[in-house]
């Protein structure tokens, strides 16, 4: 075993920097105490109508109390769970600091559930009570209510389309705001939420849901442990209250929710909301946040829109494009500043126009960021990172620390953390607090489900992919699938990749185009389709995507972990994955065993010697019926030592 990273391991000049934690046990705890140390600062900003409007800590704390004392009247109280289904808006992040600050959990799950999905989620949580965002959030949850007799109050934020529904446990959320401030000030309720013990429930999770038929697992996370993690990774790049977020991802998720809700209320900073997903990059772009968490594919799709506007943008505008970014990518291997010249004239404008020129500190997390997507970033002059963590550890584990960013790795244990590798390559961790209600392996260390290793060049943490899906390859070689299908879906026109080759002779592919950026590209080589179908299954994309394919194999041969795992042969499916169909959870990740179930003929000739395949799939529709498509796919090969696509870095 290898231990690396304690706390007291960090440079002595970093643990003198880091403050400690707040003397705030819990969240609500930390709201009262920020409605008094940042009273005029804000808090929240929510966009609507095209207008922003804000709320201070203050404002922020009346709301949240009223919203308690409301939900009181309507029977929330301590160990009860209130369920949240939405995007991301303030009133949901008070439901959750209001269910808090009443001793209740807060269950937050995703919006585009289906309801057999909600209802399992809402049975297993014990849910007696739920804030929908709107209409479509509410049908689903009356359409199981006969079959969860413990739901049973029902608050809705937006009232759009529900004037004719029953009202006896149906409430408008400002109704219940108005009834919250009408029954007084709420000092004995501040009290007690003042008063609410660090080991006492903070919010419930659903993980997992991974593609191995299991259910998505409980984390119950407590107000301790939320705190000491939220502190440790906003302590390591000094987040404060100058600083704000643009909360986007999804509520679901612990990210978002360490993020816009902790370290908010941690730091004091600010949480705004979009108006709408289409409408965020704008938003983003007026907001300007000074930090910024997401997933590696929500950078992947910020790189992917730029190169969708350069490619549609004159040839003098490319050529400019093309060398600044030659230039600031050689600038960043050199150790120094781009020149001025192109800061001021590309670098600078583009980050503004990406929202990016006030950030100070980005990280990404919930997986692997590949490599081209972190230097392109950091060239462009946006301080990208990685972040690396666990739901059950309240997501902060390891951080990349700025002068000490290497790609490919996922940074150095975080303050509070112990890191090592066990003897089959699982990664492994121990925290100084109670990380969850789950129990904990012999001497407190837990195993991550993750593989990986130490970099024998700078210690810090190298995960290879996920340990249930790590495999060999029929020489004995390494198969890793995630970490290619990382790489592969970095590719400007690859939307899904699905990789092939546990006990097999060698990795393949199955592929789904990216239909805006494949739809744009075939515009400008004036190719005409008439459907996904149609497109997916031209041979000139095919020939576009085996470019792709070849410059990822090329990366995987300077990767002595991954150089085995380079794709032999591939086919592009005739339909995208869909969460609808059972293919990916609903935080876009692969359910690899139903992928590898209903598309097994696919697979089976991908190992053959056939060109071509007979494919017919059933799928389901948005509407709740369903069908079939047919296709016949062709099977590409790759060349193994391929040039690099025209006008290409390789």
């Amino acid at each position: 075993m290898t231990v690396v990273q304690r706390a007291e391991s960090l440079p002595e000049r970093e643990r003198a920097a880091l403050p400690g934690e707040p003397a705030e046990q819990s969240l609500p705890a930390l709201l009262l105490r920020n409605a008094e140390r940042h009273a005029a600062r804000p808090a929240f900003r929510e966009k609507r109508s095209g207008i922003w409007r804000s709320w201070s800590w203050a404002e922020a704390r009346d709301e949240i109390v009223a919203l308690a004392l409301g939900l009181q009247a309507l029977g929330l109280g301590p160990d009860a769970r209130l369920a949240l289904l939405g995007c991301n808006n303030p009133r949901l992040y008070w439901s959750m600091l209001a269910a808090q600050m009443l001793g209740a959990v807060p269950v937050p799950l995703h919006p585009d559930s289906t309801p057999a999905e909600a209802e399992a989620l809402l049975r297993a949580s014990g849910a007696g009570f739920a804030i929908a965002e709107d209409q479509e959030q509410v049908d689903k949850l009356l359409a199981m209510r006969t079959r969860l007799p413990d739901l049973r109050q029902v608050v809705f934020v937006s009232a759009r389309g529900l004037r004719d529904y029953d009202r006896d446990t149906l409430h408008a959320f400002d109704e219940v705001l108005h009834a919250g401030r009408s029954a007084g000030s709420g000092a004995a309720l501040v009290r007690a939420a003042a008063e609410t013990a660090r080991t006492a429930p903070c919010i419930l999770f659903h993980d997992g849901d991974g593609g191995d038929g299991e259910a998505p697992r409980p984390v119950l996370l407590s107000h301790g442990t939320v705190i000491a993690r939220a502190t440790a990774a906003a302590a390591v790049d000094r987040l404060g209250p100058q600083d704000s977020v643009l909360g986007t991802l999804p509520l679901c998720w612990i990210g978002d929710f360490m993020v816009s809700v902790a370290q908010a209320l941690v730091c004091g900073f600010c949480t705004a909301c979009a108006e709408g997903e289409e409408t965020a990059p704008a938003d983003m772009r007026e907001l300007g946040p000074s930090y910024m968490l997401a997933r590696p594919q929500d950078f992947d799709a910020i790189r992917a829109r730029v190169d969708l506007r350069i490619a549609d943008a004159g040839r003098l505008q490319r050529w400019l494009h093309s060398r600044a970014m030659a230039a600031a990518e050689r600038a960043l291997a050199e150790g120094r500043r781009p020149s001025l010249f192109w800061s001021l004239l590309i670098l600078a404008p583009l980050r503004d126009a990406l929202g990016l020129s006030r950030l100070r500190h980005a990280y990404a997390a919930g997986g692997a960021l590949t490599p081209e997507t972190l230097l392109w970033f950091r060239a462009l002059g946006v301080n990208l990172k990685q972040a690396y963590g666990q739901t059950e550890a309240a997501l902060f584990l390891a951080l990349h620390r700025d002068g000490a960013v290497r790609p490919g790795t996922v940074g150095e244990a975080l303050p509070g953390v112990e890191l090592r590798i066990a003897g089959d390559g699982a990664v492994e961790y121990r925290l100084s607090e109670i990380a969850s209600e789950a129990a904990q392996s012999a001497e407190d260390w837990r195993r991550s489900g993750d593989a990986g290793r130490f970099d024998a060049g700078s210690g810090q943490l190298v995960i290879l992919d996920r340990a249930a899906d790590l495999g060999r390859l029929g020489d004995g070689g390494l198969f890793a699938p995630g970490a290619v299908e990382n790489r592969l879906t970095a590719q400007p026109h690859i939307l899904y990749a699905v990789v092939l080759g546990d006990g097999r002779p060698f990795c393949t592919a199955l592929l789904n185009i990216d239909p805006e950026a494949v739809g744009k590209w075939a515009e400008r080589e004036e190719i005409v389709t008439t459907s996904y179908q149609e497109l997916a299954g031209h041979p000139r994309v095919h020939d576009l995507l085996r470019q792709e394919v070849e410059a990822v194999n090329r990366s995987l041969s300077a990767d002595a972990d991954l150089a085995g795992c380079r794709v032999r042969r591939f086919l592009v499916l005739h339909k995208e994955l869909d969460a609808d169909d059972g293919e990916l959870t609903r935080l876009g990740q692969l359910r690899r065993d139903a992928i590898a179930a209903r598309y097994a003929p696919l697979v089976e000739a991908l190992y053959g010697e056939a060109r071509s395949v007979h494919a017919e799939i059933e799928v389901s529709y948005e509407d709740g019926s369903g069908g079939s498509l047919a296709a016949t796919l062709e099977i590409r090969d790759t060349a193994e030592d391929a040039p690099a696509p025209h006008g290409r870095a390789a």
